[in-house]
């Protein structure tokens, strides 16, 4: 095996079931494989070469952003590259789940998808 490792960190769509309630009416399987990177795990499955795939959508945790980037598209995006809004008008994260994001925000939501 080779010491490459690939990281795959917006092939997902998948959502928590409990974030539903609070995303914006638009926000479907659909909207979430325009603007992911579907597949691109099928396409850097390699032989002898590990890869590490995000589990959950970009738009639940983007796993390319540091802690510090808050704007609306950081660690916790409140809208897409659209500029439409993910979360439905007072759903929103809050700061301390925007500061706090990653993993936090999965484990809060429901931890690992399913499927």
């Amino acid at each position: 095996m080779s010491g490459a490792v690939i990281a795959i960190p917006h092939a997902a769509t998948d959502l928590p079931e409990a974030l539903s309630p609070r995303l914006a009416e638009h926000v479907d399987s659909d909207y979430l494989r325009r603007f992911s990177d579907v597949d691109t795990d099928k396409v850097y499955s390699l032989p002898n070469v590990r890869s590490v795939r995000f589990a959950w959508s970009r738009y639940l945790v983007d796993p390319n952003r540091a802690e510090h980037q808050m704007s609306s598209g950081g660690v916790v995006p409140v809208d897409c590259f659209d500029l439409r809004a993910l979360y439905r008008p007072g759903h929103e994260p809050n700061d301390q789940e925007r500061k706090g994001g990653s993993c936090k925000t999965a484990q809060q939501t429901g931890g690992a998808p399913h499927g």
